[in-house]
């Protein structure tokens, strides 16, 4: 559905409603964009829109604001001494590169196999989270897209998974690697669906 990702880029307010650091979507906005894609491609073209727009938030998780941040000190970390120590609050989940916060810290330390799996189970959290809201906000369906969207909430979540799986690898792998390969692109290139 290279087409679809091309329009959704192209044709759509690329990122119209999606709040990355609260892990959701505006479903006004959402519905908006949804409603577009269905009336030109169809039910498969609303899921290479969701596949193409959950691929760009966790480009964001990996690349920006404090998950970005986290990102690039495991693997800044990792290439310096083979290893990384974290710090993850006991009750919040939220992890820090410096033990000088306040609350219950337990120290994590990650060597380069078990750093990918730590992130990406962060990342699959919040990912996971972005479709659990999206079925909420469309429980209702009152007509076919919100219908689609409801269910493809659940329906695409192995997909969507492996596809998250697989950019974080390449994301970090890549950073350890000095590659210059782009993550987003490389897995946006292919037809996940």
């Amino acid at each position: 559905m290279h087409e679809v990702s091309k329009f959704i880029d192209l044709g759509l307010d690329h990122d119209k409603g999606r709040l990355i650091a609260y892990s959701h979507w505006d479903p006004n906005k959402l519905y908006e964009m949804a409603s577009e894609v269905y009336e030109k491609y169809g039910v498969e073209g609303v899921k290479a829109m969701l596949h193409h727009h959950l691929m760009d938030y966790v480009c964001s998780l990996l690349t920006k604001l404090k998950y970005g941040a986290l990102v690039r000190h495991i693997v800044r970390e990792i290439k310096r001494t083979g290893f990384v120590v974290v710090y993850e609050d006991v009750n919040t989940g939220q992890v820090y590169t410096n033990p000088s916060v306040r609350g219950l810290l337990r120290t994590i330390s990650l060597r380069r196999g078990e750093a990918v799996e730590f992130v990406y189970n962060k990342v699959k959290t919040m990912v996971n989270n972005v479709l659990n809201l999206i079925n909420k906000d469309f429980s209702k369906q009152r007509d076919d897209v919100e219908k689609l969207l409801y269910s493809l909430s659940r329906d695409m979540k192995e997909c969507i998974e492996k596809s998250v799986r697989r950019l974080v690898y390449i994301h970090i792998i890549s950073s350890l690697n000095k590659s210059h390969e782009n993550p987003c692109k490389s897995i946006r290139s292919r037809d996940q669906l």
